[in-house]
């Protein structure tokens, strides 16, 4: 589900606006009918093991580490 909200709105009333992305709705933010930004529930890897095969990549720290 996608709901569309202003930013006005979200500065009115950020409360109502996560309300609906804790409910699993993904919330596109417009400025004059353009959308400048999304917020949407973070999904989580249900299998862990899968998750961190997903993104297994190499660990490439900076020099001064």
């Amino acid at each position: 589900m996608t709901a569309h909200t202003t930013e006005a709105e979200v500065t009115r009333d950020l409360h109502t606006v996560l309300e609906k992305v804790w409910q699993g709705v993904e919330v596109i933010i417009e400025q004059d009918s353009r959308p400048v930004a999304v917020m949407k529930p973070v999904v989580f890897a249900r299998n862990i093991e899968e998750g961190i095969k997903a993104h297994r990549e190499p660990r490439n720290p900076p020099a001064w580490e």
